[in-house]
């Protein structure tokens, strides 16, 4: 098995994207920070949400130092069917979305746009009425190295929108998010990267809407 290597795996997936809305550029653009639906919640008392799974979009008030508060978008998570998900051991629809929660979702992308999971949930996502969708675009390398690599988890499927193959359910938990070091496989099979916690964004990040994906 070929250990998963980062400079082969930015040769092959020099960008990362995060999936945003327009409603929320102004927020990130403040601290230069993508941060954690769990984050988000916690900073504006709505720890209630921290486990359950979101039917809608969630309008979130979080403080602000200059303009008092700020009001932020989380994003539904109607993709996440229960029945569609054949839980781990010791796992739980709750613990499986607090575990979302505390992450922060980045997909693969080459100049021509994200891999195919990910151009499946954009386009999921664009095609629903409500705020515009917007992609952050990062250097894969710069997000690397200005961010903890301890705190990446890795993934070979779309967390957070399970599918049924015949009759085998998408299984979820522990084994779902892998550290660096244990990732089973090449660089071509890693689906998102996650970070556990905020995402610093690098210098050479960029905003595009979702019609100009290169």
């Amino acid at each position: 098995m070929t250990p998963w290597n980062l400079e082969r795996f930015a040769q092959s997936r020099p960008f990362l994207v995060h999936l945003t809305l327009d409603l929320n550029l102004e927020a990130i653009l403040d601290d230069r920070v993508l941060k954690p639906a769990g984050e988000l919640m916690r900073a504006s008392g709505q720890l209630d949400w921290l486990t359950r799974r979101r039917p809608a979009d969630l309008p979130l008030t979080i403080p602000h130092r200059a303009d008092g508060v700020r009001r932020v978008w989380v994003r539904d998570q109607i993709p996440l069917r229960p029945e569609r998900i054949l839980f781990e051991p010791g796992w739980t629809l709750e613990r499986f979305v607090a575990r979302l929660n505390a992450m922060v979702f980045l997909w693969p992308a080459t100049s021509k746009g994200p891999i195919t999971a990910g151009r499946r949930q954009i386009a999921c996502y664009t095609r629903r009425p409500g705020p515009r969708p917007l992609l952050i675009w990062m250097d894969t390398r710069a997000v690397f190295a200005l961010n903890d690599p301890n705190r990446v988890r890795l993934t070979t499927v779309n967390s957070g929108a399970p599918s049924v193959r015949g009759s085998r359910l998408g299984s979820r938990g522990e084994s779902t998010f892998h550290p660096i070091e244990t990732f089973p496989g090449p660089s071509w099979r890693v689906v998102e990267v996650a970070f556990e916690g905020p995402v610093r964004l690098p210098e050479t990040f960029r905003v595009a809407p979702v019609v100009a994906i290169p």
